[in-house]
């Protein structure tokens, strides 16, 4: 068959037509890994102003929920990238350290690596969730080769979605149809905030205390060969660009001397610095206390935990590695937007989870920029004190502080000010009442209520999808008009009472202070339970001699 320009000109249209689909195919069925950021790390970090970063750290979820870039800027002006991942392994954390290279070579001072891959071999899907997402580059196409054995047709599968995913057809879901509307979480540089602790979430009788103290005589055990290739590989990539590397294990309750020994081992070999806050004198740093400074896991530290250890971090980085403060500098404006998100994303949510009543709760919803939704199920009046109800009519809830027994109720409110406010009694309602409006980015939004006797419901729909499990009495939803998302829900049942059995962050220093817990709390089984934990840290802390770690 002679090749005429109108079949070559269909042939090269076929193939164009072709390869978009199939482009399009592999964006489609490759899962985003939101959990845990992910997701938002990976796509965040290249949404970064190009020469910024100064400090970069890498490493599993225990760097993700450890690490917040945002309290160290606040506190001194760094400029940093919690690029941590999900399991991630020492090969990823090595292809990323390049991958930050090639776009901060400049800037790229000190890389910090938590050591938790040395002893933790990781999964297929934890190879995806870390490297899925980084831009097809060198480093992509050398870190899969490298991890699937350097075989082509393995290396290529896990590089096209459509062969590695292609039997996601079963298990689609609604963001993979809405992931292209996406925008990068660059608020929290890579942060996971955990609000859950052992007390709101385990409970304390639970709680598993190892000794703080070092056994310097423990032997050694045995580190994966497979993350010490990859780990030494960051030794010299590093020696080889100038760039100060440091290890550090955080607080976990799955770390014991023999590991803390083996890499004790690795990291003077290699001449450098290893600080493992698993022993003292770092596991008691700022008054650390591991049940209420971690998630009831008792593997990842919450955000009070978090706020603590990025204290210290920066002080770190500011004594001992130079860390430049940029506060003042017009090139890094944008980090100062970027604070701003993040108060609105972290800062206010554990706010709203830690706060112990509905006054509390309220005030810190209406402050920030936000739609406050509220709908009551069964019955939200008995338990409002006069305090509460002059609260609620100061802040132009009259309907809901006057509510009766078993009444209906939604309400809407802008930014402190009160948009729509009705009760089933007003509307002389037989059936659950309903309202449907627009929220100030054009998301729609429904509310229902109902009480005991026209209903016994509840519902709170964003966007026609439903936000919470409604429980009996008073459920609100905040809604960020800023970051046009929801940022939190809570259910209380205002028929008994308006408290909250909640944990917050300044609670950590009440308990160290027992003079001044004690005024704080009222219930003896929570004391109880405190002192319990605290003579079991006491008898670990007599077991042997501490052994500090040089500065």
């Amino acid at each position: 068959m002679k090749l005429t320009p109108k079949i070559v000109l269909r042939v090269c249209v076929f193939g164009l037509i072709t390869a978009v689909v199939l482009l399009l195919l592999n964006s489609f069925f490759k899962p985003e890994w939101t959990k845990w950021n992910n997701y938002y790390t990976t796509k965040g970090f290249y949404e970064e102003p190009e020469q910024t970063i100064e400090t970069l750290f890498l490493g599993a979820s225990v760097v993700q929920s450890s690490v917040s870039p945002m309290e160290m800027y606040e506190d001194h002006g760094i400029v940093s990238y919690n690029l941590g991942t999900e399991q991630q392994p020492a090969l990823g954390s090595y292809y990323w350290l390049r991958e930050t290279y090639d776009y901060h070579s400049e800037t790229l001072k000190t890389v910090v690596f938590d050591v938790s891959a040395l002893r933790s071999k990781s999964k297929d899907s934890f190879y995806h969730k870390c490297l899925d997402n980084m831009r097809f580059s060198k480093n992509k196409l050398e870190a899969a080769y490298e991890y699937k054995k350097k075989d082509i047709g393995d290396t290529v599968s896990f590089l096209v979605p459509l062969i590695s995913y292609h039997g996601r057809w079963n298990s689609l879901e609604e963001s993979d149809f809405t992931k292209y509307s996406w925008e990068a979480d660059t608020g929290t540089r890579g942060y996971y905030h955990i609000t859950s602790t052992y007390v709101n979430q385990e409970g304390l009788e639970n709680v598993t205390v190892n000794s703080p103290i070092l056994d310097e005589n423990a032997e050694p055990a045995e580190l994966l060969e497979d993350s010490l290739k990859y780990f030494y590989r960051m030794v010299d990539f590093c020696n080889e660009k100038g760039l100060k590397l440091v290890l550090i294990k955080t607080n976990t309750r799955i770390w014991d001397s023999a590991l803390h020994n083996a890499v004790q081992q690795v990291a003077d070999d290699c001449g450098l610095e290893f600080y493992d806050f698993n022993f003292d004198p770092l596991y008691s740093y700022d008054g650390f206390i591991h049940a209420f400074d971690s998630r009831g896991d008792g593997k990842h530290l919450n955000y009070y935990g978090a706020y603590k250890f990025s204290k210290w971090m920066g002080d770190y980085l500011v004594n001992e590695c130079g860390a430049t403060d940029v506060r003042d500098n017009p090139k890094y404006d944008f980090m100062k937007e970027q604070y701003k998100e993040y108060e609105a994303r972290v800062l206010q949510h554990v706010d709203l989870s830690s706060a112990r009543s509905l006054t509390e709760y309220l005030s810190i919803a209406f402050e920030g920029d936000n739609t406050v939704l509220l709908s009551v199920k069964e019955n939200a009046s008995g338990g409002m004190s006069d305090a509460d109800k002059a609260f609620l009519r100061e802040k132009g809830l009259v309907k809901l502080a006057e509510l009766a027994v078993n009444d209906s109720y939604i309400a809407v409110v802008q930014n402190g000010e009160v948009v729509y406010e009705l009760t089933g009694s007003e509307k002389n309602a037989k059936k659950p009442i309903s309202y449907k409006g627009t929220l100030p980015d054009g998301t729609v939004f429904r509310l229902e209520s109902g009480g005991l006797e026209t209903g016994n419901t509840a519902d709170i729909l964003v966007d026609n999808a439903s936000e919470m499990s409604a429980g009996k009495g008073l459920n609100i939803l905040v809604y960020s008009n800023e970051l046009k998302t929801s940022l939190h829900t809570v259910k209380f049942n205002t028929a008994n009472g308006t408290g909250r059995d909640v944990y917050g962050m300044h609670d950590i220093y009440f308990l160290l202070n027992e003079e001044e817990f004690n005024k704080e709390y009222s219930p003896t089984s929570i004391r109880g339970k405190i002192k319990t934990y605290k003579a079991k840290v006491d008898a670990a802390a007599a077991a042997g001699p501490s052994v500090y770690i040089p500065d």
